[in-house]
């Protein structure tokens, strides 16, 4: 290849790479991020939970996914049940109670079926039920399987 073909790919390649970022800059545009645009991303985040009920099968709720607030209540509230699950007298039990209230709170405003509300998750599920979907829930939204939770626990 002689210096003129040599200069003119150059000079191709140059324009070539002009035209692309130009590309690259309107797409950039189009992709940036907005307070709206992420608060819709996020009210669009859909998982599917699976549990199981009380008749032990396995079902599957469609749910948004939990905020870093949602989150940090989810993991306060397994913590206040496990110390009010320790102690059986009267006090322990009414804050226990008060902490199962809380979680359907939480799960109804998660669940995308409004059906599915606090009263639902109060009246027709079990405990051992709501802490079960509420388990899956944070796996399922921190893309953790029920394999990798064993695996930590052995």
């Amino acid at each position: 290849m002689n210096k003129e073909e040599k200069e003119k790919k150059e000079k191709e390649l140059r324009e070539k790479s002009k035209k692309e970022n130009k590309v690259s800059a309107k797409d950039l545009s189009k992709q940036l991020a907005t307070r709206e645009i992420l608060e819709r991303d996020y009210k669009e985040d859909i998982i599917y939970v699976k549990f199981k009920s009380s008749t032990q099968t396995e079902r599957y709720v469609e749910a948004l996914k939990p905020s870093n607030k949602q989150m940090s209540q989810i993991m306060t509230l397994f913590a206040k049940a496990q110390k009010f699950q320790e102690s059986q007298d009267a006090d322990s039990i009414e804050e226990l109670n008060k902490v199962y209230l809380d979680m359907a709170k939480l799960v109804g405003a998660l669940t995308t079926d409004k059906n599915l509300d606090s009263k639902f998750w109060n009246e027709y599920t079990s405990n051992s039920t709501l802490n079960d979907f509420v388990m899956n829930l944070v796996t399922t939204a921190q893309g953790v399987t029920k394999e990798e939770l064993d695996s930590f626990r052995k």
